[in-house]
């Protein structure tokens, strides 16, 4: 591309993203998103991180927090110390709870200009939202009428897991099913890592195996009744609870954590990372096989981010939370 062609496109795009400048000050989002985008492609590689800023804060005013976080990024990753970039990410993470991650960012924009009274303030909001969320997420603990030993162990425990690794439960699962945990584990070893959060009701193994290329599942309840190889067997840990609360805190500490005296091991000698995912418990027969694509309370989780995959990736209108990717993922999901 010659310099004069360049700067042809690069004033087109200057132009485009004044009028855009134009609609987002008369409150006109939608519009204002519509020109600063194809200001965006305008610049092709010379991208100029103001045009994804504004459109992070459009983006935001319209509530696609996700998409505004994406174009946030792009800005970060364009101008690294330019302080705006940091302060109008943190507002987006701040809407998206995710506090710490805001909180750190306002430390790198108070590091470039230290004596902004804007940032102190955002970052004093911040502190403030935190407090509150905690108060009304220890109020909704009380609502789950949780008995006294597990509201204990979740209090004791509560600082294990970091709030930004805790998924939502939006189905109310009371189970977890736990993969790449060794088949031959005690029950009683179960017990003493799985309970750390709440009481376990009760523990059942599930075998998954292909023979002449057809699926098979086999529960059972007694380890001494299977004896799979670990070539042919993908051996799964359902484990059930006696509330949905439990199953939140338990994935939230255990997921991506590798233990010696629980975890598989690979070909190469190295041992798997547990990953775990919500369970319907027996009880739960409206959730066992079947459910719709909606869940019975408002949300706005991507459905597919949270079971199998958003082929939307960064464009889905719906908040993809990163603890909560395939967390509602279920075996008969991939028969």
């Amino acid at each position: 591309m010659s310099t004069d062609h360049k700067e042809l496109l690069l004033r087109q795009a200057a132009r485009l993203a004044i009028r855009a400048n134009d609609f987002a000050l008369n409150g006109d989002y939608i519009d204002a998103v519509k020109y600063y985008t194809q200001a965006i492609d305008h610049c092709g590689e010379h991208a100029i991180f103001s045009f994804y800023l504004n459109r992070a804060l459009c983006l935001l005013k319209m509530d696609f927090s996700y998409l505004a976080l994406f174009d946030a990024n792009q800005a970060v990753r364009l101008s690294p110390q330019n302080v705006k970039c940091y302060y109008i990410r943190s507002r987006v993470l701040r809407k998206l709870k995710r506090h710490e991650l805001a909180q750190n960012d306002l430390k790198i924009a108070m590091k470039i200009c230290p004596n902004c009274e804007i940032i102190r303030e955002e970052s004093q909001r911040i502190n403030e939202q935190s407090e509150r969320e905690l108060c009304f997420f220890n109020e909704k603990l009380k609502s789950y009428n949780l008995n006294d030993k597990t509201y204990y162990k979740i209090k004791v425990n509560f600082h294990l897991i970091k709030a930004r690794d805790l998924p939502t439960n939006i189905w109310n699962y009371n189970g977890i099913r736990v993969e790449n945990i060794r088949y031959d584990v005690p029950i009683k070893l179960i017990n003493e890592y799985f309970s750390l959060f709440g009481n376990i009701e009760f523990i059942k193994r599930a075998y998954c195996y292909y023979d002449d290329d057809n699926y098979h599942n086999q529960s059972i309840f007694n380890r001494s009744s299977l004896s799979p190889t670990s070539s042919s067997s993908s051996p799964s840990l359902f484990i059930y609870y006696y509330n949905p609360v439990t199953p939140m805190f338990t994935i939230a500490y255990f997921q991506g954590k590798t233990f010696k005296e629980l975890c598989q091991i690979n070909d190469d000698k190295q041992y798997k990372s547990l990953r775990l995912y919500f369970a319907p418990t027996d009880h739960q027969i409206e959730l066992k096989y079947f459910r719709p694509n909606y869940p019975p309370i408002n949300t706005q989780e991507c459905y597919f981010w949270r079971t199998t995959y958003c082929n939307l990736k960064e464009r889905c209108p719906k908040f993809h939370l990163q603890p909560c990717k395939n967390v509602d993922a279920q075996m008969w999901m991939f028969k």
